[in-house]
């Protein structure tokens, strides 16, 4: 099995139940994100959320399946923050790509597959202080696509109430007002940039996700797994058909002696 090494780091902030994209932002990134791995073939995949914290949801694996199972479980309730922070998401990808190969070199595994960290986001950084941990993995020959969703137009953030999944608000802030969410793909678009990756998008018109997968197909693929096996040809015909041969001779040989060896005893008897 070929293919490049993945990491998918979804951003699950309370900003990403804005439903500027239907149905929300979250569920349609995961939607995208279930696009993707459908596509995959031979690329080890992994999942990060985050928000002003991360934490590796799916290490990375061939298993497909099990990643599903680790997305379909993903809300915005999974993390006590609320807020988005791109180093937080940034070194944990860091730490994971780079636990990966040491345990690869200490199997004495020879892996030459690109490094690919997809950020999904709406953009909404609030601390602004993800440039060292970018420059660490840039450094590591990790390339970072930045895959944006949502609208510039800017929506508020609907409340549902837990179990009846009825409309009871709109987040607000502290003050009182409503808060309002946008796209702030500049951000995104520098840190793929600095990243030696692409920027892409997901609206209400496009899916960015079909062009990612047309560069991922491009990169560099270091093989994961080798499995060899034996096809044998059946030969036994021949054998067969030699040993029915031999079967129909032993049918008339003993029947001619007999015949035979009669003849002879009554012409002496004669």
């Amino acid at each position: 099995q070929r293919g490049v090494d993945m990491l998918i780091a979804l951003d699950i902030s309370a900003s990403m139940n804005a439903e500027d994209v239907r149905p929300s932002r979250l569920e349609k990134a995961k939607f995208e994100i279930n696009r993707l791995v459908e596509r995959l073939d031979g690329d080890r995949v992994g999942l990060i959320i985050f928000t002003g914290e991360a934490f590796l949801q799916s290490p990375m694996t061939l298993d497909y399946s099990a990643l599903r199972l680790f997305l379909e479980i993903v809300s915005t309730d999974q993390m006590p923050s609320s807020a988005t922070d791109f180093s937080s998401a940034l070194e944990v990808a860091e730490q994971a790509f780079k636990a990966l190969y040491t345990e690869e070199q200490e199997n004495q595994s020879a892996i030459s597959a690109a490094r690919v960290l997809l950020i999904i986001s709406d953009g909404e950084d609030h601390e602004q202080k993800y440039k060292d941990a970018l420059n660490t993995l840039t450094a590591a020959q990790v390339s970072i696509y930045t895959l944006g969703i949502g609208t510039t137009l800017g929506t508020t953030i609907p409340l549902y109430e837990e179990g009846t999944g009825e409309l009871v608000g709109y987040k607000r802030d502290r003050q009182g007002k409503v808060v309002t969410t946008a796209l702030q793909r500049e951000v995104l678009q520098q840190i793929a940039a600095q990243g030696g990756g692409s920027y892409y998008q997901i609206d209400r018109g496009n899916s960015g996700i079909d062009a990612f997968l047309a560069r991922v197909d491009k990169l560099e693929q270091g093989e994961f797994s080798t499995q060899e096996y034996a096809d044998f040809k059946d030969q036994y015909q021949w054998l067969a058909a030699l040993g029915l041969i031999l079967l129909l001779l032993s049918w008339f040989i003993p029947i001619y002696s007999a015949s035979k060896h009669s003849t002879k005893s009554l012409k002496v008897s004669g």
